[in-house]
């Protein structure tokens, strides 16, 4: 899989959606993890927040902005890139699994970290 951070400005992975607005082929597996690399960056997701609903949309939209910046996306059987109606149920997809991995993130973390017979600065000095 290619460095998808590192990618040429102007360069973007083509990512092929289905009629359902799955993800599908080569490079959907390189678009999955994109997302959970971002979403467990600190300036993109910061765990700081309660729940996904409180991260801030414009984290969201830099979210989104990032990830058209390194990929196009196309419907599956066409070399054409999707359009406006196509990119909003995409984008729906793309926030919901934002959502998911960066939950999964934090409970990984908190499973990882969390000691209730410690405080915080204890947890945290660890």
């Amino acid at each position: 899989m290619p460095d998808i951070w590192e990618l040429p400005e102007g360069k973007r992975v083509n990512v092929k959606f289905n009629s359902l607005y799955q993800h599908v082929g080569e490079e959907s597996t390189c678009l999955s993890r994109f997302i959970e690399t971002m979403v467990r960056k600190v300036e993109f997701a910061p765990i700081s927040h309660l729940n996904w609903h409180k991260i801030p949309n414009s984290k969201k939209e830099e979210m989104l902005s990032t990830i058209e910046l390194k990929f196009q996306f196309q419907l599956f059987d066409s070399e054409e890139v999707i359009d406006e109606a196509t990119l909003k149920h995409v984008k729906k997809w793309v926030l919901s699994y934002m959502n998911t991995k960066w939950r999964q993130w934090k409970n990984e973390l908190k499973s990882q970290i969390f000691d209730e017979n410690q405080t915080v600065d204890q947890m945290v000095r660890n």
